[in-house]
């Protein structure tokens, strides 16, 4: 869980930013986040196979919080954070984001890079996704 005080701080960075795609990825973090806490380096999610009964005979996924023990959730990333809850059609969890955001690899990288403040060299170093992400890991954990 966030403060108030850095909910506020990120929702006024992200009205800046011009992409729509990585706003709906904040925007459904900081929603998360109200239940889990933050956490670099750890996505803290997995996918399961919902019962046929709730998918029509389709196969489809829900996307739901990895549990430590005593039904204590671990913590998760900005990337964990926008897909916990969702229901998706595949049962990789690169390509649920990708498909979910559409965004590609590149982008997915320097989201998880930036969030997770790695020092970065050349292209990725200069992308948005990174560029955003590390300044949004700078705010939360400041």
């Amino acid at each position: 869980m966030i403060s108030e005080k850095k909910e506020t701080k990120l929702r006024e960075f992200v009205n800046e930013i011009n992409d729509s795609r990585f706003v709906k990825i904040v925007n459904r973090a900081l929603e998360n986040w109200k239940l889990y806490n933050p956490e670099k380096e750890w996505i803290g999610v997995s996918i399961i196979q919902m019962p046929l009964a709730e998918n029509s005979g389709n196969t489809r996924y829900k996307i739901i919080p990895v549990k430590k023990i005593n039904n204590i959730y671990y913590n998760c990333c900005l990337m964990g954070a926008s897909m916990i809850g969702m229901n998706v059609n595949y049962s990789i969890l690169i390509d649920s984001i990708k498909k979910t955001y559409n965004i590609n690899d590149d982008e997915i990288y320097g989201i998880t890079a930036g969030f997770d403040q790695m020092k970065m060299e050349g292209e990725y170093k200069s992308s948005n996704f990174y560029k955003w992400s590390y300044h949004i890991s700078e705010i939360i954990f400041s």
